[in-house]
């Protein structure tokens, strides 16, 4: 279709590789997780990841600040931006955490949440081409591993660690 004025579709792209860096973070952190043999060396693929995602951020709002004509919203596009920030953000804080606190070892219960945090942004993943393409539903069915209510984990959180202080 013919636009007398062109509207930027380059941001679907940008939203497709920060949801793949996401998904790219949570993988690192089930990995540090399940095989904890050297957590500073893995928190620290976890920060590159982050800081590879605030680069995304950045490109995404200057892009945003450049462009006249946007395919959704300007405020959905920052909101949507930040959020997927906010993501990457609390999974290098989860590894960030588990240095400082010098965790010996995950708990089963820590482990349990990375892989189930890891499934979520595994749909978030293939959530985000679909708007693109313009598909209205995603089912989660039909993910590989599909999302199950048994999955989700109801503790305290001083049962999510165990530590030595």
């Amino acid at each position: 279709m013919f636009r007398l004025i062109p509207r930027e579709e380059k941001f679907f792209e940008m939203f497709e590789a920060a949801a793949r860096n996401i998904h790219r973070g949570a993988e690192l952190l089930v990995e540090m997780m399940e095989d904890y043999h050297d957590p500073e060396k893995q928190a620290d693929a976890i920060l590159q990841v982050e800081h590879q995602g605030d680069t995304i951020t950045h490109d995404i709002i200057h892009k945003l600040n450049q462009t006249f004509i946007t395919p959704i919203d300007r405020e959905d596009i920052y909101s949507l931006a930040g959020a997927l920030d906010d993501v990457l953000d609390l999974i290098e804080a989860v590894s960030d955490r588990m240095l400082m606190y010098r965790v010996q070892e995950p708990t089963e219960v820590a482990k349990q949440l990375a892989e189930l945090n890891r499934k979520l942004l595994q749909f978030d993943q293939r959530f985000i081409p679909a708007q693109a393409t313009g598909e209205r539903e995603v089912n989660p069915h039909e993910s590989p591993q599909p999302i199950d209510s048994s999955d989700v984990v109801s503790l305290p959180r001083s049962d999510i660690m165990s530590h030595d202080v």
